[in-house]
């Protein structure tokens, strides 16, 4: 008899697929939730016209791209759906099938919303590298210590972020 474990991990890559498929079959849906997701570039552009005449509170317009494009890439990377489709399944009586699985939801959740990471970064990451040239990068951080940890950073935060929704 198999574990759990390895059933899970053997079923991987399938969700994996079936996590891609849902995010190319419903892409105008995953538009939508881009476009949703871009109050930082309203904010940075309030603030940097702040900052045009002079630094305020020692923030640069530069400054203030940096910081709100650090924001606009960390909300992409971090936001998910998981109560809204939670709450979808449980009204339409759909949870009892996912709960009939062999493999737990939580697990079967996360793999689909990890799947579209990749599609988001591809909007998110040209979108930001643009901007952070265009508007001289040398606000951002050069300390290795930092660009190191970032990524570990942001993939916790996606974790807590995806867990309290589960909750």
């Amino acid at each position: 008899m198999r574990s759990a474990a390895s059933r899970t991990i053997r079923a991987l890559p399938t969700l994996l697929r079936v996590g891609v498929a849902e995010t190319v079959a419903y892409r105008a849906e995953f538009i939508v939730w881009i476009l949703t997701t871009t109050q930082p570039l309203i904010m940075m552009s309030l603030w940097t016209s702040v900052a045009a005449d002079g630094a305020y509170e020692g923030y640069t317009p530069n400054k203030f791209v940096a910081y709100y494009l650090a924001t606009l890439l960390v909300r992409q990377l971090t936001g998910n759906w998981v109560a809204w489709q939670m709450m979808e399944e449980i009204r339409l009586g759909t949870m009892a099938m996912r709960l009939l699985r062999p493999i737990h939801p939580f697990v079967t959740y996360t793999v689909s919303h990890l799947a579209a990471l990749p599609f988001r970064s591809v909007v998110a990451l040209p979108l930001v590298g643009i901007l952070l040239v265009t508007s001289s990068g040398d606000s951002i951080t050069h300390h290795p210590l930092q660009l190191a940890v970032m990524p570990l950073s942001i993939a916790m935060a996606w974790l807590i972020t995806f867990a309290i929704l589960c909750a």
